[in-house]
């Protein structure tokens, strides 16, 4: 796909985000959203076959941006705590607001059919992959707690999802990611 072509399924991912987030996804029209877009359902339909596939393309569209902001964070940082308080802060904590400021955005992030469904799955699968790269170096260490750099990263990544949707407010879910940060960082010392 060439440059023009990915900067228009940008646009037209972004416009669908807003206008997802204005009426919710069951009453968004794909009408609403080339008009958000600027263009005509014509030339969305070309590209788009359905609001289902737009939504499916958003989740992946998401998951690249941020892992990929997460990977440059991540070089420029050395001590495991730091790199795990960037995965709360360029990940779960922006989840957690767009959700507080748009309720109908749950929809997007979690999928509404089964296609969207199996995007988030792979995002959360390529968020434990990235956090189990994470974990690798103290193998060792997690092994005599009866643990490993897989598990260690599921239980990151899925509490801190679980985090996003039963938090109270921002404090409370600050007290939730330092106390799984802190268990985190004990299990890679630990041995």
């Amino acid at each position: 796909m060439n440059r023009q072509a990915i900067s228009r399924e940008r646009q037209i991912i972004e416009a669908a985000i807003a206008v997802f987030a204005r009426y919710g996804f069951r009453r968004t029209t794909m009408a609403d959203i080339a008009s958000e877009s600027g263009i005509s359902r014509q030339a969305l339909y070309a590209r788009f076959t359905s609001k289902h596939a737009i939504m499916t393309a958003a989740i992946a569209w998401f998951t690249e941006e941020k892992l990929a902001r997460l990977e440059t964070e991540w070089c420029r940082l050395d001590r495991l705590a730091d790199k795990l308080d960037a995965y709360f802060r360029l990940i779960v904590v922006p989840y957690f607001e767009q959700l507080r400021a748009m309720p109908d955005f749950g929809d997007l992030l979690t999928g509404v059919s089964e296609e969207s469904r199996a995007a988030k799955e792979r995002a959360v699968n390529d968020k434990k992959a990235r956090i189990a790269s994470l974990f690798t170096p103290y193998g060792r260490q997690l092994g005599t707690s009866g643990s490993s750099p897989d598990a260690l990263a599921e239980l990151v990544v899925t509490s801190a999802e679980g985090f996003v949707f039963t938090a109270r407010d921002r404090a409370h879910l600050d007290t939730l990611l330092s106390n799984l940060r802190q268990a985190a960082l004990t299990l890679c010392a630990s041995g």
